[in-house]
């Protein structure tokens, strides 16, 4: 009952210091190196949240626990955006069904508002489509047997651009993504091998070599 499920997934080559997860979420704000993180359970429908940190109210006009993806080729943009602001220009994210086993994902979506003190800062959409580059590998992957390698790494970097709005001078950048964990140490992925049964692709023995350090000062991306 008290158990928490977090993960740490790595590139060769890539270090982190936080664990991540596996059904959490969190919207964060960051402005250089200030971080707001809103809890995903906070962003129901209707609701309006106004945080200290902030300078804006944020208004959530829809939340969906899973959603799928679509590019917004020009050839199939047969109906209009979710809003006019940034990666729904390109992208259409809509309800699907909840998933209930262990090896399948719910990707969380949603619509919000943000309200400065000059009036609205426009509608936008959030998704954790945008906010794990795993799962942009996989609509990368997806649309390079449609499309081709190169029209799919763009399709992919479209939808991993960063989404921001200004207030007084100041710039915030927004993404869902799932909640994070930050450790007194980080690890590097030196080197990923595995081998399989001779003769098929059935895995056999997996094996990483990392390497172990301390964090002399810990900092929230």
């Amino acid at each position: 009952m008290l158990a928490r499920e977090m993960q740490m997934h790595f590139f060769e080559g890539e270090t982190k210091a936080y664990s991540e997860s596996a059904m959490d979420y969190e919207l964060i704000f960051m402005n250089g190196s200030q971080v707001t993180a809103i809890p995903a359970r906070l962003l129901r429908p209707g609701d309006e949240l106004k945080i200290d940190s902030l300078p804006f109210v944020i208004r959530v006009q829809n939340y969906w626990k899973n959603s799928d993806v679509n590019f917004r080729a020009p050839m199939m943009q047969n109906i209009a955006p979710l809003t006019t602001n940034g990666v729904a220009l390109n992208f259409d994210f809509r309800q699907a069904p909840e998933v209930k086993t262990m090896e399948q994902k719910n990707i969380p979506s949603g619509l919000i508002e943000m309200t400065g003190p000059k009036g609205s800062l426009g509608t936008w959409a959030i998704s954790d489509w945008t906010g794990d580059t795993a799962l942009a590998g996989s609509v990368q992957d997806n649309y390079a047997q449609q499309l081709g390698p190169d029209m799919a790494r763009s399709i992919a970097s479209r939808l991993v651009t960063p989404q921001s709005v200004e207030v007084d001078g100041k710039q915030f950048t927004f993404v869902l993504r799932p909640a994070r964990e930050y450790q007194p140490f980080s690890l590097t992925l030196l080197k990923a091998t595995h081998t399989v049964y001779p003769g098929t692709d059935i895995p056999k023995d997996f094996r990483s070599r990392a390497q172990l350090k301390k964090s002399q000062d810990r900092r929230e991306p």
